[in-house]
């Protein structure tokens, strides 16, 4: 029942999104399987007891018209479907269905990223919405139609000798039992398929991403990825054969149920009612015979589309199921502003079972410029997607003027913000909407934005040459920079920088961060780095150590302390100076 469930509301979504194809192709798939039944069960019937009878002329030549324009009709009907309609209404629909989904999933914070069943369910209904739902509409309109069919020609095989009730009920019984779980296996077959093809298609990809170009050439990094692809492919392998052989066999079961019994049964009960009994005249011989092979392509056929229908229903469940999902993150709906502060109380926050941040404290005052220090794997960048609100904590809370971040708005709340980070991405966009990132005002800003990061780009010129043979490429620096503009086209009051020059030499990360720090002038800013240089211009820094702030204060406060972050600081200082030595040496 489950699959009949999920096929109906599926039907009902693409029914809503498409209301005139849906309609269309039922109705070209019922005439083209009645055209069918008609030429089998009516045409020849009538011509033979027309000949027998002695029908006018006039009345055949009526009948032969009428069979002619129900032939132009299906002819038309169909042509129109298949070259007009589907073409535009395929993309349509695909684009509809994305679109459901990618407003379901882009919501929330990014915990579902790092769940392989989560991802492997969104692959699935990734696949739903290209093609399974585009599959599912042509097997439930042909599954209408068969269904006419066969009850149209059991109608009338019963008409003229009942009889033939009981062995195509038994044949379809037998077949029915052995597609429906034949489906299951089939299904599972696709559930167990999901996780290595979703890992092949991955390491795959990798070979013809511009990312890993590089690497693949200069490393042997594409073993492993090879080696990543046949583990997959030796999963897709073993899950075929756990499930392939019983599938085979259900399918050879509902086979021989339509094939076998209905031949021979349903024959030998017509032929021995015709020879034996004269039950009925030739013309009806003739359209029980035409009955005969109409009931076994209708039931092989709609047996087959209801396996079909059963197997979409079960993947459908995906689908529905991402849809249905409910966000990682709650969204409090209160409208959001920033007034005077943001304040970390008692925070504490886990990877799994891997403590990261612990019963952290601090207050990040408007205005204030603060930086945020330490080793790797500190908590910095944590604490900054609890800050954007990419996670929620595990422990204590955020709050925001005194209230609670969780009670905003989710969009509004993160509007607030004008981020980048180390791993920022560029699209294969123009250079104002990578600037922009589909901001409007952000867009107004864009062409002065990139004046003063150091950039002189036509903002109309496409990024990437993914589509455009004459996109711009740029440079590790080139691109950080594109990254800077982003926060000075933004208006957002608090500006947050996870690393945002690492790709820079020191000079030009040093203008590159007076150039942040004048743009930012009145607004909040929190900056991570590495280079300790580039923090003393900062209100406050804040040194993390294992998930806690154990130091802070100026950066001449901090150094007079001479404590963790002042070693830091002469440690970096002292290497910097050996490698300006190193260069200077004849």
């Amino acid at each position: 029942m489950r699959w009949f469930v999920s096929d109906f509301r599926m039907f009902r979504l693409l029914a809503a999104a498409e209301p005139k194809r849906v309609c269309v192709q039922i109705l070209a798939s019922c005439l083209r399987y009645a055209y069918g039944a008609v030429y089998a069960l009516v045409f020849f019937r009538y011509l033979i007891n027309a000949l027998e009878s002695g029908a006018p002329l006039l009345s055949t030549a009526a009948f032969f018209v009428l069979f002619s324009l129900l032939g132009l009709l299906d002819a038309g009907l169909n042509a129109y479907l298949r070259d007009e309609l589907l073409p535009s209404s395929d993309e349509r629909l695909r684009a509809w269905l994305l679109e459901r989904l990618c407003e379901k999933t882009s919501g929330g914070g990014i915990a579902p990223y790092e769940n392989p069943k989560t991802l492997d369910e969104r692959a699935r209904a990734a696949e739903t919405a290209r093609e399974g739902a585009l599959e599912f509409l042509g097997t439930a309109a042909d599954f209408c139609a068969l269904l006419l069919g066969l009850g149209w020609s059991l109608g009338f095989a019963c008409a003229v000798e009942p009889r033939v009730m009981l062995p195509v009920l038994l044949a379809l019984s037998l077949s029915l039992f052995g597609q429906r779980a034949r489906s299951q296996s089939l299904f599972a077959l696709q559930r167990d398929l999901a996780s290595p093809a979703r890992r092949a298609d991955v390491a795959a990809g990798t070979f013809f991403g511009r990312a890993y170009a590089k690497e693949l050439r200069l490393s042997r990094v594409g073993e492993c990825l090879r080696a990543l692809y046949d583990r997959a492919l030796r999963d897709q392998q073993s899950a075929v054969k756990a499930h392939a052989t019983r599938a085979a066999a259900l399918g050879a079961l509902a086979e021989m149920g339509v094939e076998c019994l209905l031949y021979v049964l349903v024959y030998l009960l017509v032929c021995h009612r015709y020879l034996a009994h004269r039950a009925f005249g030739l013309g009806d011989l003739t359209s029980l015979f035409g009955a005969t092979v109409n009931l076994i392509y209708f039931s092989h056929a709609l047996l087959a589309a209801y396996a079909s229908l059963r197997r979409q229903g079960l993947s459908f469940s995906a689908f529905h199921g991402v849809l249905e999902s409910q966000p990682d993150l709650a969204d409090g709906g209160a409208p959001c502003a920033f007034a005077r502060e943001i304040r970390f109380e008692g925070v504490g926050f886990s990877y799994g079972d891997k403590p990261v941040l612990k019963n952290l404290n601090l207050r990040l005052q408007k205005g204030e410029r603060v930086a945020l220090v330490g080793l790797n794997g500190c908590g910095k960048t944590t604490l900054v997607k609890l800050l954007l609100r990419l996670y929620d904590p595990t422990e204590g809370r955020i709050l925001m003027d005194g209230r609670d971040i969780r009670d905003f708005d989710l969009r509004a709340y993160r509007a607030m913000f004008a981020a980048v980070f180390q791993d920022f991405q560029l699209y294969a966009l123009t250079v104002e909407e990578n600037v922009s990132l589909g901001e409007e005002g952000a867009a107004r800003r864009a062409g002065e934005a990139l004046r003063l990061a150091g950039l002189a780009l036509d903002p109309s010129r496409e990024l990437t040459r993914e589509f455009d043979p004459d996109g711009l490429v740029l440079s590790g620096g080139q691109a950080q920079r594109i990254a800077a503009a982003r926060i000075l086209a933004s208006d957002a009051p608090i500006a947050v920088l996870d690393e945002p020059s690492s790709a820079l030499d020191p000079l030009a990360e040093r203008d590159a961060y007076e150039t942040l720090l004048r743009a930012c002038a009145g607004r909040t800013l929190l900056l991570i780095s590495h280079r300790l240089s580039s923090v003393r211009d900062v209100d406050r820094v804040l040194y993390l150590e294992e998930g806690r702030v154990l130091e802070q204060g100026s950066h001449q406060e901090l150094m007079r302390l001479g404590g963790r972050y002042a070693a830091l600081y002469n440690q970096q200082a002292e290497a910097y100076r050996k490698e300006v030595c190193a260069h200077e040496e004849p």
